[in-house]
């Protein structure tokens, strides 16, 4: 995952200009991962992760870095890892509790809303570890066990609100395609 490229430092602009296109990549991260949310019990998961895989060799190309899928899904364990094991422990437990609930016709809007976000969420997370992540190679420097913990924290803050709106538009279309058809 080295490459020669990152190993030299950007200036100032060129870095501004990589995290513009970042931002970019990370919402439509986390805009794609909030509509996945919505595929049947458990197969938005691979979904979701297949999305934020994409997404993460998106933002290391806003930073002229190539990665394979293997490399960015190595990568989003290591996000994870830094974590916590109870932050994924919690993240797969509101998943798969949401994603059965949403199979409920009582439940269904609701939940179809909470798993929109919690997909959103997670996928803004791993974005945002993403973009600090490879920003700091931009820099030449590395990131922290620590660093990556409190980014995968800020993002998932950060995108349980953003992807709120989203998620809930979502909804009413599906709703709205539903009784229609």
């Amino acid at each position: 995952m080295e490459s020669k490229k990152m190993m030299k430092k950007f200036t100032p602009e060129q870095l501004q200009e990589m995290d513009r296109k970042a931002d970019l990549a990370v919402n439509a991260m986390m805009v794609a991962a909030v509509g996945l949310g919505v595929v049947p019990i458990l197969l938005d998961m691979v979904a979701v992760s297949a999305a934020m895989g994409a997404g993460v060799i998106a933002i290391a190309n806003c930073y002229d870095l190539q990665l394979t899928k293997d490399d960015a899904a190595d990568l989003i364990k290591q996000f994870f890892k830094a974590a916590g094991t109870s932050y994924s422990i919690m993240f797969m437990g509101v998943k798969i509790t949401n994603s059965l609930l949403k199979s409920n016709p009582v439940t269904y809007v609701p939940f179809l809303i909470a798993d929109g976000v919690v997909c959103g969420a997670a996928a803004f997370a791993v974005g945002m570890t993403a973009k600090n992540f490879f920003h700091r190679r931009a820099q030449g420097k590395k990131a922290t066990k620590e660093e990556m913990k409190q980014w995968m924290k800020e993002g998932q803050k950060m995108g349980k609100e953003l992807a709120r709106k989203p998620a809930e538009e979502h909804a009413e279309k599906k709703l709205a395609a539903e009784k229609g058809a």
